[in-house]
């Protein structure tokens, strides 16, 4: 029996061949979702040829191809028509050996198939052809890619069903035309306008029917807005204009059903309130046609006014803070991988990279630097503005926070060669101001990097610190160009950076932007004086207290006090990371390889990660903290608990980044909060200083009670 004779018998046949034909889609141009998924099977699946092949009576006629030139070919020799009789996977692992098709002219000769996996596609519940894969060497499906291509194999079908339901919507039309007179005579008697939209493939749009409840609603004939839009759209009130012209402009485009509310003046005076509904059907011809219908809500509007406004209000204030949390995590998280995997190549010493290498490395990881300044600067200043970042303000040492950041932007200062000095006032380790330690760290590291920046080539970037009975003054003085006043006016505008844009000085010109809010939130004020030639010294002024409380005290008795270090020189300690994203756990893998005697441990949930936690007791816990099952802070409540861990150091490694989420993971027992992307280079010391810190929680409650 003949390929076609087998095919032929198979039950259904005259049945799929109609389906077949009443598709019509034989001989038509390619598509480009279709084209889309022969090559993603291609790809995924790893053969060189891939195909949506259509079976008729006579010939198999590719929809789409991927790999071969052949358009057709006859059903004798279609290895497609063996495929179509089941309904399952048809494997042909090496056609050369089959005596099914080892004298088939595609695999003695063009295109020499030898492997050949077809997967029925079922339309309607026929077998109209399928999505077959083909390569010239001997092989076989391996593993889950079986089910891989019949998932690809379902994508392909549901494009024939959509193609189907959408020819008999088009029939459906056809029959529905012949009802118009009958829809006209209901349209009377509707309490509102019916109308039908039409915008062409070229955007011409008008009203093609028009009901006569216009007059009412209105104010207008039916013949006067059919074919010319502007007597409608003069109906509307002028501020509501715009927004009915967008909405009748974007129906153009749009395929999902719409709705808007707009207000209207009357001929004879007063306003009043429609609401349009209206759904889409696109043409063969690319016709957008919409059927809506306008009602007269004016009543309710005014009703409803007040108690929308508070809902918007309500709702606009929520979505601006899960906005900014999600922004943070979503854009952080990438991030980390992208900052984390450029710093273990540039700092990789066992295949250490060319210098070619090292370069082109270098620019990947600094403009990943400049899009995480960016992401944190504008979260900053959206956080600021909307109130999202509360600041909690306290006594701080400031000559501590000064000596603090100052290295910082050493390394930075030193590869610019400016130098870097600092003078305190009188009884500086003593001045206390109020501030929030975050936000007073973020100024001045703000204010260092752009005097680094800034100033000239053996410059030297002046830090002063002074201070009487009730302000202290922060001096940052560079030797740089300095500004005139025209620039030193639009010094604070967001975005502006004075021409450095056309320099190769980085920046985002937000900056200052943001540490003039901060000033501001913490009672401060800061100023700038500049001389062009002469460089410029930003103040930051801030209100001074007279000493810090108990609770600051034992703070800072907390990070002074070596309890029993955790671990002695040498001795192997081991680090349980919780983490569900496999790149991020493989990037802390790699950046703690440099411990040699560190057990690093991965857990992938939060309940396994609780269970190695207590079975293994190690001496520091990383964790994420949204995790499946159990969340990082369940995690760590559940470790302090527990009293044969509870010395375990527990550390947040988080894409969070925003303040409350911070207060809320420390509340729940972490030690500290680091903020994805991480320095990777740094990651392994800042280990280490936790583990030379010894049991910091205990020690910072004994400084508490006593």
């Amino acid at each position: 029996m003949t390929t076609t004779d087998a095919a032929a018998s198979g039950p259904g046949e005259q049945g799929r061949l109609q389906l077949l034909a009443e598709l019509d889609v034989l001989d038509t141009p390619a598509d480009p979702v279709l084209d889309g998924l022969v090559r993603c099977a291609s790809r995924l699946l790893g053969y060189p040829i891939a195909l949506v092949s259509l079976i008729d009576e006579h010939r198999q006629w590719f929809k789409a191809r991927h790999g071969l030139p052949l358009g057709e070919t006859p059903r004798e020799f279609a290895f497609c028509a063996h495929a179509i009789l089941g309904e399952g996977l048809f494997e042909v692992p090496d056609a050369s050996t089959d005596p099914r098709f080892a004298q088939n002219p595609l695999v003695t000769g063009d295109p020499h198939i030898r492997a050949y996996a077809g997967m029925p596609l079922t339309v309607a519940g026929q077998r109209i052809g399928t999505l077959c894969l083909i390569d010239r060497q001997p092989r076989q499906l391996q593993g889950d890619q079986a089910d891989l291509l019949a998932d690809i194999a379902k994508a392909v079908a549901h494009w024939f069903e959509s193609r189907r339901e959408h020819l008999e919507l088009q029939a459906e039309r056809v029959r529905s035309s012949d009802r118009l007179a009958l829809l006209e005579k209901l349209a009377e008697q509707a309490p509102g306008m019916l109308f039908q939209y039409r915008v062409d493939a070229r955007g011409d749009a008008h009203f093609s029917y028009v009901s006569p409840q216009v007059r009412e609603l209105f104010a207008l004939d039916p013949d006067a807005v059919r074919d010319d839009m502007r007597p409608f759209l003069q109906r509307a009130h002028p501020d509501d204009r715009e927004g009915l012209r967008a909405v009748l402009s974007a129906a153009a485009t749009d395929t999902a059903p719409w709705r808007h509310e707009f207000r209207i003046e009357l001929p004879g005076g007063g306003l009043g309130w429609r609401s349009v509904r209206a759904a889409p059907v696109r043409q063969r011809d690319g016709t957008m046609l919409w059927h809506g219908f306008v009602a007269d809500i004016t009543e309710q509007a005014e009703v409803e006014q007040l108690r929308l406004d508070k809902q918007a209000a309500e709702q606009a204030s929520r979505e601006k803070s899960a906005f900014l949390s999600r922004v943070s995590h979503e854009l952080r998280t990438p991030l980390n991988a992208m900052l984390g995997f450029t710093q273990l190549l540039q700092i990789d010493t066992d295949e250490p990279l060319t210098p070619p290498q090292r370069e082109r490395v270098d620019h990947a990881h600094r403009a990943a630097q400049l899009l995480l300044g960016l992401i944190n600067d504008v979260l900053d200043i959206s956080r600021i503005e909307h109130g999202a970042r509360q600041l909690a303000l306290q006594p701080l040492s400031v000559h501590e926070l000064i000596a603090g950041c100052l290295p910082m932007v050493a390394q930075m200062a030193a590869q610019a060669g400016v130098l870097l000095a600092f003078s305190a006032a009188e009884g500086g380790p003593d001045i206390v101001v109020e501030g929030e330690r975050r936000a007073l760290e973020q100024v001045l590291l703000n204010l260092l990097s752009n005097g680094v920046k800034y100033n000239r080539r053996g410059g030297t970037l002046a830090v002063a610190l002074r201070a009487d009975a009730r302000s202290v003054w922060i001096d940052v003085r560079d030797q740089g160009a300095g500004l005139d006043a025209t620039q030193r006016a639009r010094l604070f505008q967001p975005f502006e950076r004075l021409g450095a844009e056309h320099t190769q000085v980085e920046g985002s010109g937000l900056g200052l932007v943001i540490s003039r809010q901060l000033v501001d939130a913490m009672g401060g004020e800061i100023t700038v004086a500049s001389t062009p030639g002469q460089g410029s010294r930003f103040t930051v002024r801030l209100r001074r207290v007279d000493t810090l409380p108990a609770a600051a005290a034992a703070a800072a008795v907390r990070h002074a006090v070596l309890a029993s270090p955790l671990r002695a020189d040498g001795e192997e300690i081991t680090v349980l990371y919780i983490e569900d994203d496999p790149v991020n756990a493989l990037l802390v893998q790699e950046a703690l390889r440099s411990r040699p005697h560190w057990r690093v441990v991965h857990a992938a949930d939060g309940c396994s990660g609780l269970a190695l936690a207590q079975a293994l007791q190690p001496t520091v816990v990383l964790t994420d903290i949204n995790l499946p099952g159990l969340s990082g802070q369940a995690v760590v409540q559940a470790l302090r608990r527990d009293p044969a861990i509870r010395r375990t150091v527990c550390i947040a490694l988080s894409a969070d980044a925003m303040d409350e989420q911070v207060v809320d993971a420390m509340r729940a027992g972490f030690d500290d909060y680091w903020t994805k992307p991480l320095d990777v280079k740094t990651l392994p010391e800042r280990i280490e200083a936790w583990l030379d810190r010894g049991d910091s929680r205990l020690a910072e409650l004994g400084a508490l009670e006593a």
